[in-house]
């Protein structure tokens, strides 16, 4: 498959000095790069983990009171 990328001027030249400094083409650094960007996207949804609510019952914590910004000072919390 082949695809036309459209960027700026600005980011083209400095991917082709990219590819230059590794010794790759420009077509070789863009495949590598959107294949470690996907390769990163897939392992972080791998990682996810499926929680359930609540993380801590209530038997665990006893009761857990609302504290607003004047609680803070309260001597009872």
């Amino acid at each position: 498959m082949e695809a036309t990328v459209h960027m700026p001027e600005a980011l083209a030249n400095r991917l082709a000095r990219l590819a230059a400094e590794e010794g790759t083409s420009l077509d070789g650094l863009l495949m590598r790069l959107v294949s470690e960007h996907i390769n990163r996207r897939q392992d972080i949804r791998v990682r996810r983990k499926e929680v359930s609510f609540p993380l801590i019952t209530k038997q665990e914590t006893g009761i857990v009171y609302p504290v607003t910004g004047a609680g803070i000072d309260d001597p009872q919390f």
